[in-house]
């Protein structure tokens, strides 16, 4: 359970970041009330994200808990640009985030 937890921070986390930005988007363009609502929703989720993390902290040792969810917050806010920005993924992006998450397999296999 508390690996699922560690892996629920990186989306959270990473939807955070969209939605701020989303949020900004908004304020900027005149819709000051739901850029605002779009922003506190996006800060209520890293929080909520950042719990759910200290908690399995109580359960996984940290050296293991920051190699799963530090390069899935990396990836994740990536595919996230990519799917509700529409930002490019190009060939250096996607080898990044392959090289991210194998490096992650590497690390936490055990042998």
């Amino acid at each position: 359970m508390a690996y699922l937890m560690l892996m629920l921070y990186p989306v959270l986390s990473a939807s955070s970041v969209s939605m701020a930005k989303a949020g900004l988007t908004r304020v900027r363009r005149g819709g000051v009330l739901g850029g605002v609502l779009i922003l506190g929703l996006g800060a209520v989720l890293f929080v909520v994200g950042l719990s759910i993390f200290g908690f399995a902290l109580f359960e996984v040792p940290v050296s293991k808990a920051v190699l799963i969810s530090q390069p899935l917050n990396v990836a994740l806010t990536v595919m996230f640009g990519a799917v509700f920005f529409k930002e490019r993924l190009n060939r250096r992006r996607l080898a990044g985030m392959a090289l991210i998450l194998a490096g992650m397999v590497l690390v936490l296999w055990k042998v």
